[in-house]
């Protein structure tokens, strides 16, 4: 996950225990006239942004001696040392860094926050993300980092909360869509799930984390249905679809959304689609699971207001603009399987087509 900030190069991904990732968009410095120590500066950030940690903790330490006051360069210098995983040298700076009047409270903040998580000291971290959104509310990243370290403290209800609150501020932040999903997937919710690893595959379709959520599409898709072969007793095929209730609790639009992904997965041993490849039939069960959705949307939205706003949104302007096709196979590009890399190929005229159009979809104003 990539954040970028005028003027500078983006900032590290800092990687917490639960596996979403935390970034801390870096602070700008304060007007300098000097132009050899800005120069300075910005080559600091620049070893940073290339992973080359213990160089920007030096580079920062050497400007930090001439400048010892500098909020900017205290925050700075934590920022690379928690990259680094020094992490009680990056509550030590952050620290001292918020002291400073016309520090920039919220990157600082996140700096030491997402430290104090990484010590393991939880309770401290809640409380130095809470204080700042206080102050900033509109600040995405500290939404997102409490909704980590809430999710570290198996606060499940209270870290979607503060995802979704991110996301609103935010919504290309595949982080977010990341955390999101892994959070509804804890606690069964498995449509929404399956929708937010989506929205994430949308804007981070290759690399690691993209080649995991890929493969969460299929166990979320699959979920609870099962094929046992043929029955000897009537020669017809038996397959099994057994249903997960989130948490225990009644959700008539959640289980309708559900109960639609299984009867659309246990399509795939019926003859029309037995004998496709799993590439083909996901494009087909993609593309009908999201109608479905769609369809139970004015449900669903009573008691998911943030599902009906910020979700569903972008896939039924994808499916108006004729993009859903594309979109199915695009987001699985990461499987490395020979047979969506050609009909990526094949289609590219297609697939262009949507990357341009998801990358330039906002969200309607709510």
């Amino acid at each position: 996950m990539m954040h970028t900030r005028p003027g500078l190069v983006p900032i590290v991904v800092i990687l917490l225990s639960i596996g979403a990732s935390a970034a801390v968009t870096a602070a700008e410095p304060a007007p300098i006239a000097d132009e050899e120590y800005k120069a300075r500066f910005d080559a600091a950030i620049g070893l940073h942004d290339r992973g080359q940690y213990e160089a920007a903790i030096g580079a920062f330490g050497d400007l930090l001696a001439a400048h010892p006051d500098s909020p900017t360069l205290l925050c700075e210098l934590a920022n690379s040392c928690m990259a680094a995983g020094k992490y009680d040298d990056a509550v030590l700076q952050a620290e001292r860094g918020l002291e400073y009047p016309g520090v920039t409270r919220p990157f600082c903040a996140n700096v030491l926050g997402s430290a104090l998580d990484a010590k393991g000291d939880l309770k401290k971290g809640e409380k130095v993300f809470r204080k700042p959104i206080k102050e900033s509310p509109d600040v995405a990243l500290l939404h997102f980092n409490l909704g980590i370290n809430q999710s570290q403290q198996e606060r499940i209800p209270a870290a979607i909360e503060e995802y979704q609150v991110a996301l609103r501020l935010n919504p290309r932040h595949a982080g977010g869509w990341r955390a999101l999903a892994m959070a509804w997937q804890n606690t069964k919710v498995r449509p929404r799930a399956f929708a937010a690893f989506a929205r994430f595959l949308t804007l981070e379709p290759t690399g690691a984390r993209a080649e995991w959520a890929a493969k969460q599409l299929e166990v979320l898709f699959f979920q609870g249905v099962e094929n046992k072969g043929i029955d000897p007793s009537t020669g017809k095929g038996n397959i099994n679809i057994t249903l997960d209730i989130g948490n225990g609790k009644k959700n008539e639009a959640t289980d309708a959304l559900s109960t639609g992904m299984s009867i659309v997965a246990a399509s795939r041993w019926i003859e029309e689609w037995e004998d496709q490849s799993d590439s083909v039939f996901f494009a087909h069960a993609f593309e009908s699971v999201m109608s479905i959705f769609e369809e139970t949307d004015a449900a669903d939205g009573k008691e998911a207001p943030f599902w009906r706003e910020s979700v569903l949104p972008y896939f039924r302007e994808a499916r108006q603009a004729g993009h859903l096709e594309a979109m199915a196979w695009d987001i699985r590009r990461s499987q490395k399987d020979t047979e969506i890399a050609a009909w990526l190929e094949a289609h590219a005229e297609q697939v262009q087509g949507y990357r341009t159009w998801s990358s330039a979809w906002k969200p309607a104003k709510q």
